[in-house]
């Protein structure tokens, strides 16, 4: 029962993350694609889309325990490049905090990619 109490609160917060952020660049698109450009990211409009699609949808998917292990999964793939386009100048200790904080997101994502949503879950497994 306590594990699937913690798996449900490990899906809501990591989900919670995800559908906040997809949501502010959604109402911040040109910034974020600006953004994204001026860090070298290339096709930045349509990238910028698949990572609203993979936030937004992964989020919810998360939070609902449904296909966890692949959202999971997708979605700690997904920050490799994010961080490291994103938060590379290791001077500015912000950005040192910004890649640990997304050291400790992508540990909890494969945890539940290895582990799944817990009995409180669509999956439930």
């Amino acid at each position: 029962m306590t594990q699937s109490l913690f798996a449900l609160l490990a899906r809501i917060s990591l989900g919670v993350i995800f559908l906040f952020v997809g949501w502010n660049q959604v109402l911040e698109s040109s910034r974020t694609i600006q953004w994204m450009s001026q860090a070298g990211i290339p096709l930045a409009k349509w990238l910028y889309g698949l990572a609203v699609v993979l936030e937004l949808l992964g989020g919810i998917l998360l939070v609902l325990g449904a296909r966890t292990r692949s959202a999971a999964f997708l979605l700690a793939l997904f920050l490799i490049p994010a961080t490291y386009f994103f938060h590379y100048d290791f001077s500015d200790r912000g950005q040192v905090v910004h890649v640990l904080k997304n050291l400790a997101i992508f540990g909890g994502l494969l945890q539940l990619a290895a582990f799944g949503g817990g009995r409180f879950s669509l999956d439930r497994n």
